[in-house]
This record gives C-alpha cells, sequence and structure tokens, in this order.
C-alpha cells in the first residue's frame, strides 16, 4: 500500500535567518554566549555575512567576512 503525505507551509516554522537577503549554507559556531553564523553570499559587493544569536531565532547582521570581494577569489565563494 502506498501512502501519500502532503505537507503544508501553515503546519511549518521557517527561520529566515536573514530575512530578504541571500545568505544560504550557514556555518554556526557557539562562543559560550552567542550563536554566530557565517553563510555563503553577500551584497553590496560584500562577501560571507556574520550573523549574532542569543537563541538560534533571533539574528541581527554584525557585518561581513570581506567588505570587498577579494581579487584572489575569482567569482567562486562556498559555505565557510
Amino acid at each position: 500500500m502506498l501512502s501519500i503525505f502532503l505537507l503544508t507551509f501553515s503546519n511549518c516554522y521557517i527561520n529566515p535567518v536573514q530575512g530578504n537577503k541571500s545568505s544560504p549554507d550557514p556555518g554556526v559556531v557557539y562562543d559560550g554566549h552567542n550563536y554566530y553564523a557565517v553563510t555563503t553570499g553577500g551584497w553590496d559587493g560584500h562577501t560571507f555575512p556574520i550573523w549574532q544569536s542569543k537563541d538560534l531565532f533571533t539574528w541581527s547582521h554584525q557585518g561581513f567576512v570581506f567588505m570587498n570581494h577579494p581579487s584572489w577569489g575569482k567569482d567562486s565563494f562556498w559555505a565557510p
């Protein structure tokens, strides 16, 4: 017997780390007080956004790893 289950978004929790900014593939570390996530991507010419959270639900943008795209990086960056 084959069973099919449909998942609707009304039954899911979606935790957007970055809101409307593109920041996939987060790598997260905990320093004993805060969680920090660095993500692939960036915007406005910056690369690898840095996010901070105390609870893994509420995130604030803290800056970027690279304020200008490094010349040695060409066009390809991947998850940290």
